[in-house]
């Protein structure tokens, strides 16, 4: 769900590091024949920082470039292992968890504790060889496929923990919804609260009128000829954007908009140009800059929302959802995402921070310190706590925050901690600073 948060696209992430680079011979999960032999022998040595790699995993027929960070203990072999999914947003690919990664890996250089394997790849429509040429192709059901299938591939065992960004957070909620066996540990989804929620604010008993004008891109996005449509005017914005992707490529990115609404989403109402000024006056230019050059790219008359069709109900593991206070397209502190009954979403946390939509991008939050809070709070809740095995047996009696929930749910409102970020990490990165769901 699209929020500019910057102009600039090819962006800096900054995150500070120091670790030298070294070679290392990729563990290569596919098989040579399905890869460009140049592409192929390219990709065979590749400089790293540390334990990060480059892998492509072979997952439900088609094949994923992933970034993957493999931190065995060795001061405690025992150790479990924590093994974890992480589902990048539109159209950030997986360098936008780069940050995060950076962060666990210089922590498990300190402290040699435990052993941790997360996985972010670039998913259908972002990998070249996972890139499939038609529209049908593209829904949250065979995402999640994806999903569970990459786990397998990566070689998760005993569960693993799921966090999603942007359209990837939305895709975890239906992903944790739909594991029908039990292999998702627990869930931390940013700047998208439960889509059921979000659904009711977009076209339903729960409206809220603003987050209808902040999503009305939604429609544009959802065409099925998006990105050729009115002579490729959408993929000339995010061109002008910084992001240089030709029609046939961008619209591969976006048909996940057409693999999810209305099945899946609620689509709102087409508003109109006088409501966005109106909306314009009270909030800021800022706040319409986004939708207003998509509507100048696609124009559509104002027409009904369209009502979700498929809800995918309560969630009971254990969820932490990151609020983004000052994002423009996902209000995701508003009352439709903060008040539900406690059997919804029975083990949940709710926590916000002074951030737009993209935590861990320069600029993006109030402080780079208050970017470092939310990499500890995610680092805290996925890694420094004991959560319940697979088969539903507590590893430890460790509180969950349903203890400490209200009769409706409950806002922690994080702040900054005064914990600088020890890395910095320079990443070149198509549309760096635009975030869209």
């Amino acid at each position: 769900m699209p929020a500019l948060q910057s102009f600039s696209f090819i962006s800096r992430l900054t995150i500070q590091t120091s670790i030298p680079k070294r070679t290392r011979i990729l563990n290569m999960k596919v098989n040579a024949q399905h890869l460009p032999w140049a592409f192929l022998a390219s990709c065979l040595v590749h400089p790293i920082e540390a334990a990060l790699t480059t892998e492509y995993l072979a997952a439900n027929n088609l094949n994923f470039t992933c970034s993957v960070l493999d931190h065995r203990s060795l001061a405690n072999p025992d150790a479990p292992l924590k093994q974890l999914m992480l589902l990048h947003g539109f159209p950030m690919f997986r360098v936008w968890w780069m940050p995060l990664l950076q962060h666990w890996d210089e922590m498990l250089k300190t402290d040699d504790a435990m052993s941790v394997h997360a996985v972010a790849c670039d998913l259908r429509g972002y990998s070249p060889q996972a890139s499939p040429e038609t529209i049908e192709d593209y829904d949250y059901s065979i995402f999640a496929e994806d999903t569970f299938a990459l786990a397998e591939a990566a070689g998760f065992t005993n569960g693993f923990h799921l966090l999603g960004h942007d359209h990837g957070a939305a895709l975890a909620w239906y992903v944790a919804a739909h594991d029908i066996n039990n292999q998702v540990l627990s869930l931390t989804t940013m700047s998208v609260p439960h889509i059921d929620l979000l659904s009711e604010a977009l076209c339903g008993d729960n409206n809220d009128e603003d987050q209808v004008i902040a999503s009305n891109y939604f429609n544009q996005f959802s065409l099925p000829n998006s990105a050729a449509a009115n002579n490729a005017s959408l993929t000339e914005m995010f061109a002008s954007f910084g992001l240089p992707v030709q029609p046939e490529s961008f619209q591969k990115m976006l048909w996940w908009y057409n693999g999810s609404f209305p099945t899946y989403f609620s689509l709102p109402r087409v508003v109109s140009d006088d409501e966005v000024e109106t909306y314009k006056a009270e909030k800021g230019p800022e706040a319409t800059f986004f939708l207003e050059r998509t509507r100048s790219a696609i124009a559509m008359e104002e027409r009904p929302c369209v009502p979700v069709e498929d809800k995918i109900g309560a969630i009971e593991i254990p969820t932490l959802f990151i609020c983004g206070l000052e994002d423009t397209s996902l209000l995701c502190n508003r009352p439709y995402a903060t008040d539900f009954p406690v059997d919804f979403l029975p083990d949940y946390e709710h926590a916000n921070f002074q951030c737009g939509h993209d935590f861990f991008l320069e600029g993006n939050c109030v402080t780079m310190e208050e970017s470092q809070a939310v990499m500890d709070k995610i680092t805290s809740f996925v890694l420094l706590r004991d959560l319940p095995s697979p088969a539903g047996d507590k590893e430890s009696s460790v509180p969950t925050s349903s203890e400490d929930q209200t009769e409706d749910s409950t806002v922690d409102d994080s702040s900054g901690t005064d914990k600088a970020s020890t890395m910095i990490l320079t990443a070149t990165m198509a549309l760096g600073a635009l975030a869209v769901f």
